[in-house]
């Protein structure tokens, strides 16, 4: 039995939206980081990535948003904290973790953020190596002459800068659906938190109209059987 949470994220999955899948995941993830700061915290420092409870919301999005396309720790464990906040019961009330989730979301993270290993780390930190070891031909030319503009032509002939521009929208993506999410979420609480108050004064205010009544009530007794017994 899935959660909401699951059934969006599989039904994205096994129809191939990624993007779709992803975006649910990190939908998620805002929600904790508004509910559950230390979760998010253990998070990031569980993976190696440090943060203190002290980081803003917004500093610890961008520590998440700063690692993820390059920490296979991190990916996982991000898949795994979403099914453990979204565990269901199954019918004999026992609560169960979702392997077949936790397997999917690192499966979409990887997938949509197209993590391949070392190759993808060298590409975020140094492009135009990370195209000369893939297709082998700056590799073999000398260093002065990958200088300047011949280096920004062969980074261009062989999609380097491609890859650096979609690793850098996908951040940016990252960044803002959490956020938002993250903002959502305590607007929602807040709203829910409105609501309890008012619910918590009308009850008062119930207790308050009864209990005024009992003592009228109680007083006008009091006077009537005086009166009767005079």
């Amino acid at each position: 039995m899935y959660s909401s949470f699951d059934d969006n994220l599989q039904d994205f999955a096994e129809r191939g939206k990624m993007r779709s899948a992803y975006h649910v995941m990190i939908a998620e993830l805002g929600k904790v980081l508004a509910s559950d700061r230390k979760s998010f915290v253990d998070l990031l420092n569980e993976s190696g990535v440090s943060a203190t409870l002290g980081d803003s919301p917004r500093v610890l999005a961008n520590k998440y948003v700063d690692n993820i396309c390059e920490n296979k720790k991190l990916m996982l464990g991000t898949s795994l904290l979403l099914q453990m906040k979204n565990q269901t019961s199954s019918a004999d009330g026992e609560t169960k973790l979702s392997d077949e989730g936790v397997k999917t979301g690192y499966f979409v993270m990887r997938d949509y953020l197209s993590y391949n290993g070392d190759q993808y780390s060298n590409l975020a930190a140094d492009p135009i190596s990370a195209v000369a070891q893939g297709v082998g031909e700056l590799a073999k030319l000398s260093s002065t002459a990958v200088e300047g503009g011949q280096k920004l032509r062969y980074a261009k002939k062989y999609g380097a800068l491609d890859k650096v521009s979609e690793l850098a929208n996908k951040r940016e993506e990252t960044r803002l659906a959490l956020i938002q999410s993250q903002m959502k979420q305590k607007e929602a609480e807040a709203e829910a938190e409105k609501k309890k108050d008012e619910q918590r004064q009308k009850t008062n205010r119930t207790i308050l109209i009864v209990t005024a009544l009992v003592v009228v009530l109680a007083i006008g007794g009091a006077i009537v059987y005086k009166l009767k017994s005079k």
